[in-house]
């Protein structure tokens, strides 16, 4: 795909630094306010973008990017959220940080790699306040994990401290717990009363192990499976996929995953490998022979990961429940 104005942005909570390169040898340098209505202001005032191809490319870093992203959507601007990781990898050496300087590699990554480029699938609007109650229910979730651990170390502690602190925690568990649940019947709701949400929810929960919020996950992740479309993309994006690490005969490395995961996701879906062996069914019995076999606890597991993964893309492809026995009918 082919722009005429390729434009590199570094977002930061404040501010916007564009870098607009039309001319590869003489780019042009911009800073506005973190604004829906800056953004707004520089896209109709910018008189290089009317009736061109532009492109927009930034890092993607969350929250920040919410006023940029918005008002692209708004006006059909086509825009390119990157990992920052491979921003960084593909720059080489580098000597010098700067908002602007960010803002030039930012482009001539986008100019390098345009090949990457895919357009935007824009998330539909009740998918994307149960993301942001998801997230508020991770951080409380996270906070009632801090809590607890306070207690860990009652057997070190003098019992007149420990009584004088038992109270506030467990009232903070307790409240944590309230909030915590009231969130989730507040995502259960509005999955349910949405039809492709709810229709998805119940096809993610039919699979044994998969429970309510992985199944919540699974479906943000993927943007209601338009954005990650394959079950081997999403296992690679889970940190379930094994790659090999190998070099001519002097390094043979283990197959093994790697380290560059949605770690949420990989563990969401490790406590639904664990939780589907845990009782009787197929998937028991094959982490059972495995393991007779002589093969690695953690191994036999991820491959179970793989296989709930294959299931759920299996089962929203034919648009059905998970069936133990299903028969294809053949037309």
């Amino acid at each position: 795909m082919i722009f005429d104005v390729i434009v590199g942005v570094d977002i930061s909570k404040k501010t916007l630094d564009f870098c607009i390169q039309d001319d590869l040898s003489n780019p042009s340098f911009l800073c506005i306010n973190n604004t829906s209505k800056a953004v707004e202001d520089h896209l109709t005032k910018t008189s290089c973008y009317k009736d061109r191809k532009v492109l927009f490319v930034m890092e993607y870093t969350g929250m920040y990017n919410q006023n940029l992203v918005s008002v692209m959507e708004k006006n059909n601007v086509e825009f390119w959220q990157v990992n920052p990781i491979d921003i960084i990898r593909s720059g080489g050496i580098q000597r010098g940080k700067t908002d602007k300087i960010d803002a030039l590699r930012i482009a001539q990554y986008a100019r390098r790699n345009i090949d990457k480029y895919k357009p935007h699938i824009p998330m539909r609007d009740e998918l994307s306040q149960v993301k942001r109650l998801f997230a508020v229910r991770r951080n409380l979730v996270k906070s009632r994990k801090q809590i607890k651990a306070l207690s860990n170390d009652y057997d070190f502690l003098n019992p007149d401290l420990i009584n004088a602190e038992k109270g506030p925690i467990n009232r903070a568990l307790d409240s944590l717990k309230e909030q915590i649940d009231a969130i989730e019947e507040e995502i259960k709701m509005r999955i349910l009363n949405d039809h492709t949400l709810s229709r998805l929810y119940i096809i993610i929960t039919s699979i044994k192990g998969l429970s309510f919020v992985t199944a919540v996950k699974i479906i943000i992740t993927t943007n209601e499976f338009k954005k990650i479309t394959s079950a081997k993309s999403l296992a690679c994006h889970a940190g379930i996929a094994p790659f090999q690490y190998t070099s001519g005969s002097s390094l043979k490395g283990l197959t093994k995953v790697s380290n560059m995961a949605d770690k949420e996701l990989k563990k969401l879906l490790h406590l639904g490998a664990v939780s589907a062996i845990a009782s009787p069914g197929e998937l028991r019995d094959y982490y059972l022979r495995k393991v007779d076999q002589g093969k690695h606890k953690m191994k036999v597991i991820n491959n179970v990961r793989n296989k709930l993964v294959q299931r759920v893309y299996a089962c929203v492809k034919n648009d059905r429940i998970y069936q133990k026995n299903y028969n294809v009918h053949l037309t």
